[in-house]
C-alpha cells in the first residue's frame, strides 16, 4: 500500500484535470444591443417598443418589436420594425416556445416566422421588460443576439 501512494499522486492530476466538454450556452453581453444579419444585411437595433397581447393559447404576453430606424416608439406602426418577439408575461429562460418574426426587407410578404430562439426574460416591470436574445435561422441568412431593455408602451 505505501508503495501505491506515489503512483496515485501522479495519476490523481489526470484524472482531475480531464473533464468532459459540454455545450455551454452562449452568455451575451449586457452592453452588445440586439444585432445581427437579417436576410444577409446587417441590423442593429436603434429603437424599439413592447406591447401587452394575448399571445399563443391564450397566454398574456407582450410582443416587443426591434427596428434599425430611429425615431420608432409607442406611436409608430408595428410594420415600421424588423424584428419582433413574442414572449410571455413571466421571467426565465425559453427556448423554442414562443417565436421571432424577421422582416423580408426585400418584399413586402410580410414576415418570416423564425423557430429555434434562445429567449430570457430577466425581468418585467410596469414600464419595461429586460432580456437577451439569440437567434439563427441559415436558411434565411439571419441571424440575431444582445441584450435589451425595452419600454412597454400600453
Amino acid at each position: 500500500m505505501k508503495n501505491m501512494k506515489p503512483l496515485l499522486f501522479l495519476l490523481l492530476p489526470a484524472f482531475i484535470s480531464c473533464k468532459k466538454q459540454t455545450d455551454q450556452p452562449v452568455t451575451v453581453q449586457p452592453d452588445h444591443v440586439v444585432s445581427g444579419t437579417i436576410y444577409g444585411q446587417a441590423f442593429s437595433t436603434v429603437s424599439s417598443k413592447a406591447d401587452k397581447k394575448t399571445i399563443d393559447f391564450n397566454e398574456s404576453g407582450y410582443e416587443i418589436r426591434f427596428s434599425s430606424a430611429a425615431n420608432q416608439g409607442c406611436g409608430s406602426p408595428d410594420d415600421n420594425f424588423d424584428v419582433m418577439l413574442r414572449v410571455p408575461n413571466k421571467v426565465g429562460k425559453f427556448k423554442d416556445q414562443y417565436y421571432v418574426d424577421i422582416s423580408n426587407p426585400s418584399n413586402s410578404d410580410g414576415m418570416m416566422d423564425v423557430m429555434g430562439a434562445t429567449l430570457e426574460i430577466k425581468s418585467i416591470t410596469a414600464t419595461t421588460i429586460t432580456g437577451t436574445i439569440d437567434v439563427t435561422f441559415s436558411k434565411i441568412n439571419s441571424h440575431v443576439d444582445g441584450a435589451f431593455t425595452v419600454k412597454i408602451c400600453n
